[in-house]
């Protein structure tokens, strides 16, 4: 496989160049790096490459050359390394270059590297130019931060003294590990493709005023009844005219909503790891999910009333049951589409099939399992409301069926109104939630 990467150092040129002649210095900069002796000429070193896959570590000892062009400022190194617990060879032939840039210097490599053995299935993925990237920033960041401290030894040098061209040698930087550069490369990507993040706010917003002036507009020039359809004002003003009533009625129907969530997401991410990890269980239960998933659920909401009665429980159980299947079937295809290559790279460091699924198969699920988790929420609300329909006397459902039967079409959809500023709130937080917990991962 080949690699092409360029990163840009704030610092001259020679001074990029008499940095990356100190070998020593250039594995401290490397995350998973470490040099174990180097020749008095720094052109031959024997070395260390270490990484971690959770509790399981692989490491490739070898050595590498260099040939240098001081006055072009370019290099060639060639390294060869076998990590002894897979029985896995590497060798690579890289060539690099530091050239003046308008800011400072520009680094460019070219690398061809080859793999052979248990953890060559590692090569075949995507995801190697990825992490590739994510070592390179890592690298000029270090390499950055090695430079600006030796900025101090350059100013003495300007006042008569001589200061080597090489920067000291720092400490070894930490191992590796693949899971959070793999995060890290995700959560870049995200960034970068979010596109103009006030444009994604606005242009929404405006929209919705837009629609709504239509519909003031519409309903003022044509004087439609407000019984038929009020306009927003009229809503609005109803609105505030019942909110201390909107908000008792709301409460139950929040709390009934977020209880048959978060019951649904944990049964539903409970299931779907039992599906992924056992063959048997999938043949024996999937079907009957897939099944039941396509029953009109609505239907079986009397039956709820029927076993568990007219209090809360009959709404919460039917509030789990309709937004329970979104969250089952979402996580288990995040399980079964995890990249192949990096699973077999799993399997030949020796990871258990629990430690797979901590370190691998659920981090690689989480956007799965919270696509499916925003789905809930909109279900389990429709559950809590339907429950409310047939038998409550309480709940936003009760009162939008109370207005209802009073022609009072301004307070149902003041009602509607509360319901989705609860749905969008509610929306919101799993959706912060899935930030918080996919930093956490990638951090």
């Amino acid at each position: 496989m080949e690699i092409r990467q360029e990163f840009a150092i704030d610092a001259p040129a020679d001074r990029v160049w008499g940095a990356l002649e100190d070998l020593a210095l250039v594995a401290s900069c490397l995350p998973g790096a470490e040099v174990l002796e180097v020749d008095p000429a720094g052109t031959r070193a024997r070395g260390r490459m270490t990484m971690r896959l959770g509790p399981i570590a692989a490491g490739f000892e070898g050595e590498a050359t260099v040939a240098r062009d001081d006055a072009r400022r370019e290099a060639t190194l060639d390294g060869k390394g076998a990590d002894r617990k897979s029985s896995s060879r590497a060798q690579m032939n890289m060539a690099y270059r530091v050239v003046s840039a308008d800011n400072g210097a520009r680094v460019e490599m070219n690398a061809r590297i080859a793999l052979s053995g248990m953890l060559a299935q590692f090569s075949k993925g995507p995801i190697v130019n990825e992490v590739a990237a994510q070592l390179t920033r890592e690298f000029a960041a270090n390499l950055q931060a090695r430079l600006a401290a030796s900025t101090a030894s350059d100013d003495t040098h300007a006042t008569g003294s001589v200061t080597p061209a090489r920067p000291p040698c720092a400490a070894a930087a930490p191992a590796m590990n693949p899971l959070a550069l793999l995060w890290r490369v995700a959560l870049h990507q995200l960034r970068t493709r979010s596109g103009d993040l006030f444009s994604r706010i606005m242009l929404p917003v405006l929209f919705a005023l837009g629609v709504l002036g239509l519909w003031e507009a519409i309903t003022r020039i044509f004087e439609i009844k407000e019984v038929l359809l009020p306009a927003p004002s009229a809503i609005w003003q109803r609105l505030n005219e019942t909110l201390p009533l909107l908000v008792h009625h709301a409460w139950p129907t929040i709390w009934e909503s977020v209880a048959g969530f978060i019951i649904a997401s944990a049964l539903g991410i409970t299931l779907a790891a039992l599906l992924s990890a056992s063959t048997l269980m999938r043949r024996m239960l999937y079907p009957n999910v897939v099944f039941f998933q396509l029953i009109p659920k609505i239907a079986l909401a009397p039956l709820f009333i029927v076993w568990l009665g007219i209090g809360y429980e009959s709404r919460l159980a039917f509030s789990v049951f309709i937004s329970f299947f979104p969250v089952v079937v979402a996580t288990l295809a995040g399980l079964d589409n995890v990249d192949k290559s990096l699973l077999r790279l799993c399997r030949a460091l020796t990871a258990s099939n629990w430690q797979i699924f901590i370190s691998v198969r659920f981090p690689h699920a989480l956007p799965y399992v919270f696509s499916g988790m925003k789905i809930a929420t909109t279900f389990a609300i429709i559950g809590v409301i339907v429950g409310e329909f047939i038998t409550s006397q309480q709940g936003l459902g009760y009162l939008i069926l109370f207005a209802s039967a009073q022609a009072d079409t301004a307070l149902i959809l003041a009602a509607i109104t509360v319901l989705c500023v609860f749905g969008l709130v509610f929306y919101g937080l799993v959706a912060l939630l899935e930030k918080f917990v996919t930093a956490r991962l990638g951090g």
